[in-house]
């Protein structure tokens, strides 16, 4: 999708709907996916909802996050100014 330039509002919400549920999942592989996802579409200039900066947020401050998703949150809104 991101090669192909089609984001529109619709695309952008189906795909933060899905990552963000990546990103609840158990399965750290899925997580892992997730986040390296929404990374991608930071680095793409692809406009980001509140939700995403809240689940962001979310895991750098939660205890029970890995180390690597806090890191890869962190360079994401540290990325996206916020």
């Amino acid at each position: 999708i991101l090669g192909e330039g089609g984001w529109d509002g619709e695309v952008i919400q189906g795909a933060e709907e899905a990552l963000l549920q990546g990103l609840e999942n158990e399965n750290e592989s899925i997580k892992d996916e997730a986040i390296q996802a929404l990374k991608k579409l930071a680095c793409a200039d692809v406009p980001l909802s509140r939700a995403v900066y809240r689940q962001l947020r979310q895991i750098t401050n939660d205890d029970t996050s890995s180390e690597k998703f806090i890191q890869i949150a962190q360079e994401i809104l540290e990325y996206l100014g916020g």
